[in-house]
């Protein structure tokens, strides 16, 4: 591959959701197409997923949930009366990816819960893999929302833990496979990103130097188009174009033209005190990117050149309640999870086997050598894998 190389750290969400998901995480991993997963201790399965990452060698990081299952932490000693807390539902179980969003919209998280909850998890993973994650990003993104980002940053830093996502992913307003609805949140999501960057920086967190993986998610993830959002990604960042923000005292600049089509996209961030009323693009100007701000660095990895980029993925085997027990099949996937551990639509597609396969094939190889990418923590040429982060 010669010289003009660049990283690919490939991490897999989800770990520890399910022994189907999980066979389907170890798979690619053991395939060489897999970096590193992200852990959900809030799972009934995680003690059995850490031993299995353990036997393998399977890098693992910290995938902190608020939005679907239970909590790990008693939120009931954080209340002075008889109110469900603000995290749950009155079921016990967390409100779900939207409900969590539009409670906090409408003022109505608790943050002490949320800080609570963080901490609970870190030293659950603590507990579970005998030390500090040193990666750890949210679930469904809920790491970026507003508010939740400041207490995030907060109880990362106090941990000590300096590696997270920063979910922008370039131009993803111009996928036109993805259906309006998912096209509009994955805009939000990046655009909450951008304006969690400053936050992120001040408490001294990294992050790739680009990421990718929103419209890629499920049966986005065909070789095609992902080769088309990965030149998209490394033609951005060699030049400098990546969306990104620098905190200058109370002003925020941000390139962000991949996001030029939601200028009418009104924040509420007054609310928690981040940003005024109004048009969240008139507040903004270019800049270029701060590449020395990446999660992995050249530092840390032990190396002298190169750039790095995150891809997010979601492999994993068609979940069979008869074998498994635990998960569901997808009939029944989303009322019994609804009363139980986790009640996303996703949870039980086909989409993540499609995933899978298209992780594992030679032409997603193919494709990773034609663009100069080499998996981070994987030797896909011999298929020894070797821990880097």
């Amino acid at each position: 591959m010669g010289d003009d190389w660049t990283w690919l750290i490939i991490t897999g969400d989800d770990f520890g959701y399910c022994v189907h998901r999980d066979q389907g995480l170890l798979q690619a991993f053991q395939a060489g197409r897999l970096s590193a997963a992200s852990l959900l201790v809030t799972s009934p399965r995680a003690p059995e997923a850490v031993c299995k990452a353990r036997r393998v060698g399977l890098p693992l990081g910290l995938h902190v949930n608020v939005t679907e299952g239970k909590p790990v932490a008693d939120l009931e000693q954080l209340k002075h009366d008889s109110r469900v807390p603000s995290l749950l539902g009155p079921d016990g179980t967390f409100l779900g990816k939207h409900g969590f969003r539009q409670r906090l919209e409408e003022g109505g998280i608790d943050l002490d819960e949320v800080e609570k909850e963080i901490e609970a998890q870190i030293l659950r993973f603590v507990l579970l893999v005998g030390g500090h994650p040193k990666h750890v990003d949210g679930h469904q993104h809920f790491h970026i929302l507003p508010g939740v980002n400041s207490v995030f940053a907060r109880v990362l830093h106090d941990h000590g833990i300096l590696r997270t996502r920063l979910p922008v992913e370039v131009d993803v307003n111009s996928c036109s496979w993805l259906d309006p609805t998912r096209k509009k949140f994955f805009a939000q999501v990046s655009v909450q990103a951008i304006l969690s960057a400053p936050i992120f920086k001040e408490y001294g967190l990294r992050w790739a130097d680009a990421f990718v993986g929103l419209s890629t998610t499920g049966a986005g993830m065909d070789v095609d188009l992902l080769g088309s959002v990965l030149r998209t990604a490394l033609t951005a960042v060699k030049n400098g174009n990546l969306p990104s923000c620098k905190l200058h005292g109370k002003e925020m600049t941000t390139r962000c033209e991949d996001i030029t089509a939601l200028s009418g996209t009104k924040t509420r961030h007054d609310r928690w005190g981040q940003t005024s009323e109004g048009n969240w693009m008139q507040e903004m100007t270019p800049c270029r990117v701060d590449t020395q701000s990446s999660i992995i660095g050249m530092e840390d990895c032990k190396m002298s050149h190169g750039l790095c980029l995150e891809l997010m993925v979601h492999p994993g085997l068609a979940c069979s309640h008869a074998e498994d027990g635990y998960s569901l099949s997808q009939a029944k996937c989303s009322a019994e999870y609804m009363a139980g551990y986790l009640h996303d639509g996703f949870c039980c597609s086909p989409e993540r086997e499609f995933e899978l396969r298209v992780l594992v094939s030679l032409d997603f190889q193919n494709l990773l050598e034609k663009l100069g990418l080499k998996i981070m923590g994987a030797d896909v040429e011999d298929g020894k894998n070797e821990e880097i982060i």
